[in-house]
């Protein structure tokens, strides 16, 4: 899925802030319709084709099912 050009721009800024605070935790915060499940899918296809690990964590079982 091609991202559109905000969503990039979001996907880029989270995978260089990962990069220059190593272990830290880091947040994203998008307003509703920008399509964030579709970003936390690239940061998850990102960091998983860099041989990393991903946990996904919603705190209800529809935003599971909806992703």
């Amino acid at each position: 899925m091609k991202l559109r050009w905000y969503q990039q721009e979001c996907l880029d800024a989270f995978i260089r802030d990962a990069k220059a605070y190593p272990g830290k935790n880091l947040l994203g915060a998008l307003p509703t319709g920008t399509g964030k499940s579709v970003i936390i899918a690239g940061i998850c296809k990102e960091v998983a084709s860099r041989g990393g690990r991903v946990l996904v964590l919603h705190r209800t079982k529809e935003l599971i099912v909806q992703n």
